[in-house]
C-alpha cells in the first residue's frame, strides 16, 4: 500500500483539528469593526494557506504560502511550527511571521478592506496583509506580493469575503 495515501487522511484531519484550535484566540476570531463597517475575515482562511507565486525580472521564482488568521499549513508540510502564518518555501525555506502577533489597521476607504499584520519577533521580520474588496471576485486570491525590505513582506488578497458589512 502507498504510504502517502495512508497518511493524507492523519494530515488532513490534524490540520482540521489544530486550525480550530488556532481560530479560537487568532486576531479576536478574525473579526474587525472599523469607520461604520464589519467584517468578518475569518471567512477568507483557508487549511493550507494562499499558495502564491512570484516570478522574477531574471526568471527566477519565490513561493509563499499565506495564510489570514490560520496557521498556513502549506509551511508546516515542509517543517514549519504550526504558529506560522506565512512562509517563503523557495528559493529557500525562511518562516516569516507568527500567528499570535496578527493585528487589523483600517484602510483609507471606509468599507474597502483592512491592512493585517503579523510579525515574527525574533527574526525581526513582518508579514503585511492588505485585504481588498473585489466584489468581482466569489474567491479570493494573492494578486501581489514579494519581499518589499529585508525585513518585510507585503502581499494582496482580494476577494469578496473582504468586503466590509455597514453597521
Amino acid at each position: 500500500m502507498n504510504l502517502s495515501k495512508l497518511l493524507l487522511p492523519i494530515v488532513i484531519l490534524s490540520c482540521f483539528y489544530i486550525s480550530s484550535i488556532q481560530c479560537q484566540n487568532a486576531v479576536n476570531n478574525c473579526t474587525y469593526s472599523a469607520d461604520g463597517y464589519s467584517y468578518n475575515f475569518g471567512q477568507l482562511a483557508t487549511l493550507s494557506g494562499y499558495y502564491y507565486t512570484k516570478t522574477n525580472s531574471d526568471g527566477t521564482k519565490e513561493i509563499y504560502y499565506v495564510n489570514v488568521c490560520n496557521t498556513a499549513f502549506g509551511c508546516t508540510l515542509f517543517g514549519g511550527p504550526t504558529t506560522m502564518n506565512a512562509c517563503k518555501k523557495l528559493p529557500s525555506s525562511q518562516n516569516l511571521s507568527l500567528l499570535a502577533t496578527g493585528h487589523f489597521d483600517p484602510m483609507p476607504t471606509p468599507g474597502n478592506g483592512a491592512y493585517l499584520s503579523y510579525v515574527h519577533p525574533n527574526l525581526n521580520m513582518t508579514v503585511s496583509i492588505t485585504l481588498l474588496c473585489d466584489k468581482s471576485k466569489p474567491n479570493a486570491s494573492i494578486v501581489s506580493g514579494g519581499q518589499t525590505r529585508n525585513d518585510l513582506f507585503e502581499f494582496t488578497l482580494s476577494g469578496e469575503k473582504a468586503c466590509g458589512t455597514l453597521i
